[in-house]
C-alpha cells in the first residue's frame, strides 16, 4: 500500500504514511534524489514512499524437512563440465548416459528414517572423561582431543 498524497487548502502537498498515518509536508530537502523519483521517508516510523512497508521478519515456527527441498532441486539431467567432445562420446558409448537415477524412493526412506530416529541421549560427565577420544580439562569442561577435528562422542547405535 502507497502513501496518500493530497493537496493543503495553502497550496502545499502532504502525504499521509500507510504504516503510522502520521502527515508529512513535502519539502524538497525532506526527500532523497534517487533514479530521478522524489521518495520521502517517513520521519516517525522510517517508511519509504512508493514501497509501502517492509513485512516483519519472523523465525520458522514449524520444521521444515530439509528432504523434500532436495528432492524438488534435482532435475533430469546432469550437468557435464571439464569433458572434450570425444571424452564425452567415449563415456556415452560406454552406455552412459546424462540422465539422472531416480533419487526419490532414497529420499522417502530417508524421510522416514528422519522422522523415526530418536537423537542419541547426551553424555554424562563419566562418559566423557573415560572417552577414548580425548579428556576433560580442569572446571572449563573443554574437550583435548587426541587428534585433530576429532570430537569425542558416543558411537552410533546399530539396530538388531
Amino acid at each position: 500500500m502507497g502513501w496518500i498524497r493530497r493537496e493543503t487548502e495553502k497550496g502545499t502537498t502532504q502525504y499521509i504514511c500507510p504504516n503510522c498515518h502520521d502527515y508529512h509536508e513535502f519539502r524538497e530537502d525532506f526527500g532523497e534524489q534517487t533514479f530521478s523519483e522524489n521518495f520521502i521517508f517517513c520521519r516517525r516510523c522510517g517508511a519509504r514512499n512508493g514501497t509501502g512497508t517492509a513485512p516483519t521478519l519472523t523465525p520458522p515456527n514449524e520444521w521444515v524437512n530439509r528432504v523434500r527441498e532436495l528432492d524438488e532441486l534435482y532435475t533430469k539431467l546432469q550437468i557435464v563440465t571439464g569433458f572434450t567432445a570425444e571424452q564425452l562420446l567415449e563415456i556415452f558409448a560406454a552406455g552412459y548416459t546424462l540422465e539422472k537415477p531416480d533419487y526419490s524412493k532414497k529420499f522417502a526412506e530417508m524421510e522416514n528414517l528422519a522422522e523415526a530416529a530418536q537423537p542419541n541421549e547426551p553424555l554424562t560427565m563419566e562418559e566423557l572423561r573415560e572417552s577414548p577420544h580425548g579428556k576433560i580439562k580442569n572446571s572449563t569442561l573443554q574437550s583435548i582431543c587426541n587428534r585433530a577435528n576429532e570430537i569425542a562422542s558416543r558411537p552410533p547405535e546399530v539396530s538388531p
